[in-house]
């Protein structure tokens, strides 16, 4: 009578334990599948390939730009430009405010020129067409033969906290023509309190804060998304007292550019 007692416990163990195996087993291969599912087509040679592409569309429609004015105390400076549009033979580039403008000078008369390439000579001559108060912002015309891509514009709405971006442009000077830097959207609606130009209102601007890096030159230069689609325009980055602070760049959100007065009027193709 024990005997078949025991024998009878060990079974109805052995059943039990045989049915909690059985659903975890049921469990654990639902939840790794779903996993792999999500994740098992990403390569990593096709990653490297798309980037490759995207680097390579950005490159058609991003240029150069060097700003001065003339005078006894004449001075420069240098940025970065992205072609939106274009009218036969025109062309409009979008770059940043601060690139053309000079303390106490107009900055529809500053001298502008449009680089093409790393070569002192493959330029042509700009003219600043409009210019933003509020935001950081500025559309030079130039004229050329040269078969230029004008930038295709992103959907803002797929930029999110961690999409993977790009900056594109030339920090530095003429010799970093093309760069590009690698990073990721840190934070998709920043909002600052800056200055307006020529005036001491403060306004309230949007930026997209990234951590692709971005130094003097890159100003007005392109930040695109993985499929080369231009998201913004980098005009900032955060500096300490004593060194620059890494990876805290900001560029304009393209669909601010955009609903800027007589800015649209540019995204255009004729």
């Amino acid at each position: 009578m024990k005997k078949n007692f025991k024998f009878i416990n060990i079974f109805v163990i052995v059943v039990l334990l045989f049915t909690i195996a059985s659903c975890t087993y049921e469990k654990t291969p639902n939840t790794e599948s779903n996993h792999i599912v999500k994740y098992e087509n990403i390569n990593i040679t096709d990653f490297n390939q798309m980037l490759e592409v995207a680097i390579d569309k950005a490159s058609y429609s991003s240029v150069a730009i060097i700003a001065s004015k003339g005078g006894i105390f004449s001075t420069s400076s240098l940025g970065s430009g992205v072609v939106i549009g274009k009218n036969g033979t025109n062309y409009y580039a979008l770059t940043n405010r601060h690139v053309i403008e000079f303390e106490r000078t107009d900055p529809y008369k500053t001298n502008v020129k449009v680089f093409f390439s790393a070569n002192e000579n493959d330029y042509v001559d700009g003219t600043v067409l409009v210019y933003d108060k509020q935001v950081d912002i500025a559309v030079i015309g130039f004229t050329t033969t040269k078969n230029i891509s004008i930038a295709t514009i992103s959907n803002q709405d797929t930029i999110n906290k961690g999409s993977i971006c790009f900056a594109y442009g030339s920090p530095y000077d003429l010799s970093y023509f093309g760069t590009a830097t690698l990073g990721i959207v840190s934070y998709e609606s920043r909002v600052f309190i800056d200055e307006m130009y020529n005036s001491n209102t403060e306004v309230e601007n949007l930026y997209i804060q990234h951590d692709a890096a971005i130094n003097s030159g890159n100003s007005g230069g392109g930040l695109f998304d993985i499929y080369g689609n231009l998201v913004g325009i980098n005009t900032l980055k955060l500096v300490g007292d004593d060194n620059e602070i890494d990876g805290i760049g900001f560029a304009i959100p393209i669909e601010v550019i955009k609903g800027l007065t007589n800015f649209n009027k540019y995204f255009v193709e004729n």
